[in-house]
């Protein structure tokens, strides 16, 4: 039996786990598309949550999971920049998607102990643990556009590489950072800067995806 190599594994890493992270991510309860509620609602996001406990750890398990293959993918992918253009500014990318990808396991493993609360417990703690949640994953999208755009700026330096299209996701980093930070500073506007950073992650899927195809195809 062959072994797989890192770089195709990378690969593979890049196409499958943004999909389940991005999937997962869309259902989670109190999220976009399950029992939706505004994230600076602490009341009505744990309410869903509760209301939705399995929906919730799995959410809560198959969403890092993801996360840690798209790490790993990107992780594949800089080390093919050695010796080359890029390969500086790309190893950003490595330590702060490493950043992001752990701040993201914690808000995950936060969310695990609120849907395991017992209702009794939910106006004691919850409200601070709810907080402490989505401070950590505020956090982690803060990071995570900067290891996006360090990697996009780093890919556009490539020859061969299609430098509009890795212009383009820089553009969308420095969106996601903006939309990053308000949220985080402002309650008020976290629902609709949660809603163009859906978005964002959304281009990014696709631009690993494409990543992640090139990267299988030339092994």
């Amino acid at each position: 039996m062959g072994t797989i190599s890192m770089k195709k594994l990378g690969g593979l890493s890049l196409i499958v786990g943004p999909v389940l992270a991005l999937v997962c991510y869309f259902l989670q309860p109190g999220g976009m598309l399950v029992d939706a509620a505004d994230p600076a609602d602490a009341a009505a996001s744990i309410g869903a949550i509760m209301a939705n406990t399995e929906l919730a750890h799995i959410t809560g398990l198959v969403i890092p999971l993801g996360l840690i293959m798209v790490f790993f993918g990107i992780m594949s992918l800089q080390e093919t920049f050695h010796g080359g253009n890029g390969q500086s500014i790309t190893r950003y990318s490595v330590i702060l998607g490493f950043i992001a990808t752990i701040a993201w396991v914690l808000s995950s493993a936060v969310g695990h102990v609120i849907a395991g609360l017992d209702p009794a417990q939910v106006p004691a703690v919850g409200g601070p643990l709810y907080a402490l949640q989505l401070g950590m994953s505020n956090m982690g999208s803060v990071v995570f556009s900067l290891a996006v755009l360090t990697l996009s700026l780093g890919i556009s330096t490539r020859e061969g590489a299609n430098k509009m299209m890795a212009m383009a996701i820089s553009a969308v980093s420095i969106v996601l950072l903006v939309t990053a930070l308000i949220g985080a500073m402002d309650s008020s506007q976290l629902e609709t800067m949660n809603m163009i950073g859906g978005i964002c992650f959304i281009v990014y899927t696709l631009w690993f995806i494409t990543l992640g195809l090139e990267m299988s195809k030339n092994e």
